[in-house]
């Protein structure tokens, strides 16, 4: 009777079913640990590329909302500003009615007109003070081409301010004079062209257009006031567009969660699956291991 050894093939197909049993298992165990259905290009190369593609796009809308953030401040420091400057324009308002009154003398007025001037250099002072990350704001110097806020991921999201010239020479203030009778009431009023001070006189241009002139301070104040309601409409919008541009990101990080999150409750299932068919692929090699000894007892000399 003989003995035949045969090859090795169904030991080579069962270790080839564990290795293949151990890789997705490991797959499993990646993707649970990591959270992560698609880790790399590799897992699903199209699925990962418009991942890619949507992350990059939430870094720039969430760095365009701290763009958001930083605009707002800076129109905030601004319009603290120019709110000091209206204060201050109202109180020469006062001085100014004050000093319209005969009940002054020319001492009194003197002493009012140096008031008058330390106001005045109050305003300068707001104008040159009111600036953000060393840009001045209120000095004329963003009157022309303004700021440019990019407020948005793509390269046409942006708006542009100008900021007018909220010195007293901007204002119009620079020659105010309230030492005397008639300069209070100019300051206070218009020349409605009789010599007679009105509180404002209407203009009419060529093409049919009127328009009202008002006194110094008057002017100045509207000036002022316009200007704050231009920075009011701009912080608002940026407003808008910061509560937009949370939404858009937020909703982008859903979808792709969507796309690139694991299912737990499937991998862990299918995690439970190839744990067992390891398990039993390890367990047959060990078998068919101790039958390929057994053959080799045969060969065993007799002792």
């Amino acid at each position: 009777m003989s003995t035949v050894i045969r090859d090795n093939g169904d030991m080579m197909k069962t270790l080839h079913l564990y290795n293949k049993n151990t890789t997705s298992l490991q797959k499993n165990m990646s993707k649970i640990t990591s959270g992560l259905r698609i880790a790399g290009a590799g897992d699903d190369p199209s699925t990962f590329a418009v991942s890619e593609r949507m992350r990059e796009q939430v870094r720039s809308i969430d760095q365009a909302n701290v763009n958001v953030q930083n605009d707002t401040s800076l129109i905030k420091v601004a319009e603290a500003a120019i709110a000091t400057t209206i204060e201050v324009i109202q109180t020469l308002k006062a001085r100014a009615v004050n000093s319209a009154s005969d009940h002054n003398t020319e001492a009194d007025r003197a002493i009012i007109q140096r008031e008058v001037t330390n106001l005045l250099e109050a305003i300068d002072g707001n104008s040159q003070v009111a600036t953000f990350n060393g840009i001045r704001l209120l000095d004329g110097s963003q009157s022309a081409e303004g700021l440019n806020f990019h407020i948005g991921g793509e390269v046409n999201f942006s708006v542009n301010l100008k900021l007018d010239d909220m010195s007293a020479k901007g204002l119009g203030l620079d020659a105010l004079d309230l030492s005397t009778r008639e300069g209070a009431q100019k300051a206070l009023g218009v020349d409605d062209g009789t010599g007679k001070y009105v509180n404002y006189k209407t203009v009419t241009d060529a093409d049919g257009n009127t328009t009202k002139i008002f006194g110094l301070l008057d002017t100045a104040l509207n000036k002022a006031l316009e200007e704050q309601t231009k920075l009011g409409a701009m912080e608002e919008r940026l407003g808008f567009t910061r509560e937009n541009l949370n939404s858009i990101s937020e909703n982008t990080q859903s979808a792709i969660s969507q796309l690139v999150d694991v299912d737990y409750a499937k991998e862990m299932t299918s995690y439970v699956k190839f744990n067992i068919l390891s398990q039993a692929t390890e367990y047959m090699l060990s078998q068919m291991n101790q039958n390929a000894m057994k053959t080799l007892d045969l060969l065993a000399p007799v002792q």
